[in-house]
């Protein structure tokens, strides 16, 4: 019975946390001795040797299960959590936090080309892959060899699909926030690509397989409170949510009002001082200094009808009191958004 285990148990495919195994070693090296350590357990039986074998096997074969589909369980074995960081600049144009990053090193080759999964990171806000390609050190999207966009999908180790989100960095591979079983308990991630995409004309589309695996913990993001609403130029301001992820704040914001509903029945308007879009809706953010926030993205929608609903996405130098501004008209609204 022990054989037909222990081959089982030889013939499972797992991913343990890097360092599990010597980080429970070295724990059970520190913990005190036992009061009957001195004790002889005497078997007389060679079924129950038998049985003692099949029960010690029984619980690694739990532990191992455990610890694959719930990665915080097998780092709970080893008393220690996952720590690491990715340091850089392209980590603070992402608006990541260097100490929450994984440090992960996975590769994948197809068609000529290696991708190299370098670092993650995973909090209720987004799911972030740091990747490489073909050897070259992942930089800062204006400073980069023109390369490529990684097309793919991510799933966790129950089946769960999750949707790529906007990144302005296209090796910064960016997805909407762990979910289901996978939030709570941890996840085990594949990244598969199935195409490589141009991002200038020193590289063409290149069609391949590559699969890489992944053990993430999703972190907590912030949610911040906001100010009330604030009426400007006929427009009321209403300030829905705002929420940070490392130093990356989101906020989705509502406007309603006459002007709002007189302009949903003009034609497409060009990106200009004059439009509505630029006037009263374009927002910024500074500190309590004057600096500018860098803003990645902003837009809105316009239904046919109720509030306009729109978001920004922006990347915070650091804590403090920032003001948010909508639109270039003269007495626009500000907000004041406190940030830990």
């Amino acid at each position: 019975m022990t054989e037909v285990l222990e081959r089982a148990l030889s013939e499972m495919e797992f991913e343990l946390p890097a360092g599990l195994v010597d980080r429970a070693l070295d724990a059970a090296e520190r913990e005190p001795a036992r009061k009957n350590a001195g004790r002889v357990i005497r078997l007389t039986s060679r079924t129950a040797l038998v049985r003692v074998a099949a029960l010690v096997i029984g619980v690694l074969l739990a532990n191992v299960a455990a610890a694959y589909f719930a990665p915080k369980y097998g780092q709970a074995l080893a008393d220690s959590p996952i720590v690491g960081g990715v340091a850089g600049p392209v980590l603070r144009f992402s608006g990541l936090d260097a100490s929450l990053i994984t440090r992960l090193d996975a590769s994948a080759t197809s068609s000529g080309h290696t991708i190299r999964l370098v670092g993650g990171f995973a909090d209720t806000e987004r799911t972030v892959l740091l990747l490489e390609f073909d050897g070259e050190p992942h930089g800062l999207p204006n400073k980069q060899r023109e390369c490529c966009y990684a097309d793919g999908s991510l799933t966790d180790q129950f089946g769960r699909e999750y949707h790529r989100v906007y990144s302005p960095d296209a090796l910064t591979a960016t997805f909407e926030p762990l979910a289901g079983p996978a939030r709570d308990l941890g996840a085990r991630l594949t990244f598969h690509v199935i195409e490589l995409k141009p991002l200038g004309r020193n590289f063409h589309a290149v069609q391949g397989d590559w699969t890489l695996r992944l053990t993430l913990l999703q972190h907590a993001g912030v949610v911040l409170p906001v100010p009330g609403p604030a009426t400007a130029n006929g427009i009321t301001y209403t300030l829905k949510s705002a929420r940070l992820s490392g130093t990356q704040l989101k906020i989705q914001f509502e406007l309603s009002g006459p002007p709002v509903d007189q302009q949903r029945g003009l034609p497409a308007q060009p990106m200009d001082n004059r439009s509505f879009a630029m006037g009263y809706v374009r927002p910024s953010l500074v500190d309590a200094q004057g600096n500018s926030a860098s803003v990645h993205e902003w837009g809105f929608s316009s239904p046919k009808q109720g509030a306009l609903s729109g978001g920004m996405t922006a990347i915070v130098p650091g804590s403090g009191r920032y003001t948010l501004r909508f639109g270039t008209a003269p007495d626009g609204p500000t907000f004041q958004i406190d940030v830990p």
